[in-house]
């Protein structure tokens, strides 16, 4: 099986996640950040995973760009899908299912709520000023899960292998 993980990132988390399914998932792997207006070739893959951290209810505009651009292409594919933010997974679970492409979702052999993390270190000091007033955060947190990015991995191998 030919894989491509494709995410987005802004901070590093997104692409955390993406990198530790890439050494979990036993296949053919390519991974790749998104670019913004840039247009990849699918045509060799068997599955595609796509992986975009959520910011201010929204995905970043390279991955939703991905998603618009490839709606075609990813339809005739197997997918996976996860998000990685930081806010309590019923609430992640909602923006999974209304920010990926509903055909798509629908679709997905696997999906993921991997968590999240303020990493204060790499963010602006308007996204720290923002983070301390609208969560209540004062320093860097993760609530990244390991376990939560295993059990992807697995769903990939048991779940979504060629027909």
């Amino acid at each position: 099986m030919k894989v491509l993980i494709a995410y987005g990132t802004r901070h590093g988390t997104t692409e955390y996640c993406a990198k530790k399914l890439e050494e979990l998932i036993r296949a053919d792997i390519d991974t790749v950040r998104l670019e913004k207006g840039k247009t990849y070739d699918l045509s060799s893959y068997d599955m595609v995973v796509i992986g975009s951290p959520v910011y201010t209810g929204s995905f970043l505009k390279e991955v939703t760009g991905f998603l618009l651009n490839h709606r075609d292409e990813l339809s005739e594919r197997r997918i996976g899908l996860y998000v990685c933010c930081i806010t309590p997974v019923r609430e992640a679970e909602v923006y999974l299912r209304d920010l990926f492409p509903a055909e798509l979702v629908s679709k997905a052999c696997a999906t993921g709520i991997f968590g999240g993390a303020f990493d204060f270190q790499k963010m602006s000091v308007m996204e720290r000023f923002l983070i301390r007033r609208v969560k209540k955060v004062e320093t860097s947190v993760s609530t990244l899960s390991e376990e939560s990015i295993a059990l992807f991995a697995r769903a990939v191998q048991e779940v979504c292998p060629e027909s």
